[in-house]
């Protein structure tokens, strides 16, 4: 797994898994491999490498999202590759404000907006979906891949189904289903007592998880 900033001697790794994407029952080519780890005063990293290299896109993107102790986006970096470009970014959380940068060779654009209380944030990726995998609705923030990773302020509602049954790396696991709905955007997560995403899909991509870690005695490792 790459990474966008590299782990520190002082980080205590807590979880890490894998997803394979595919369409159809035919693999697009695009790995996801994300790492949660525990740093000082609580604070936590969310390290996500979406590799999509060997698929139609071509492109790649990292994330490395650092949460407070409360559990709370402080800051997120990321940086997406796609067919020789790269485009570079950095959100950042400050009280009832949020601010993204972004560059793509010489162009740097900066916006900052309002974050209403209870305002829920993820961004594109499977695994980050475990960071708003509670029922409920409300505002809601996240990157619009499709506009150069720009904040996107929205409403979500995600909605839990009853448990169904899911076969896992070769094992059947009861996962329940939740729906997130937002805009004009709809995915469907699939998981057991953690948030993390078990299954995501999303217009017929089907993202499948196929590899869980857990480090130390401890299973629970929440966001």
């Amino acid at each position: 797994m790459r990474s966008l900033i590299r782990e520190l001697p002082y980080e205590k790794p807590l979880v890490a898994g894998r997803y394979l994407y595919q369409r159809d029952g035919v693999p697009t080519g695009a790995v996801e491999s994300w790492r949660l780890s525990l740093a000082r005063d609580g604070y936590r990293f969310l390290r996500v490498d979406l590799n999509a290299e060997a698929g139609d896109g071509k492109d790649s993107t990292l994330y490395h999202l650092v949460l407070d102790a409360s559990g709370e986006p402080e800051r997120l970096s990321f940086r997406h590759f796609r067919r020789g470009r790269q485009l570079r970014g950095n959100v950042l959380f400050e009280g009832p404000y949020v601010t993204l940068t972004r560059q793509s060779g010489d162009e740097r654009h900066e916006v900052t907006l309002e974050r209403p209380h209870g305002t829920r944030f993820w961004f594109p990726a499977t695994a980050a979906l475990g960071l708003v995998a509670a029922p409920g609705a409300g505002p809601a923030l996240t990157l619009n891949r499709a506009d150069d990773f720009n904040l996107w302020p929205t409403h979500l509602e995600a909605s839990e189904g009853a448990p169904v049954s899911l076969l896992i790396m070769g094992k059947a696991v009861t996962a329940r289903p939740v729906t997130l709905a937002w805009a004009s955007e709809r995915r469907v997560v699939w998981h057991d007592e953690e948030p993390w995403p078990l299954q995501m899909e999303r217009d017929g991509l089907l993202a499948v998880e196929s590899r869980r870690l857990y480090y130390g005695a401890t299973r629970s490792a929440q966001p």
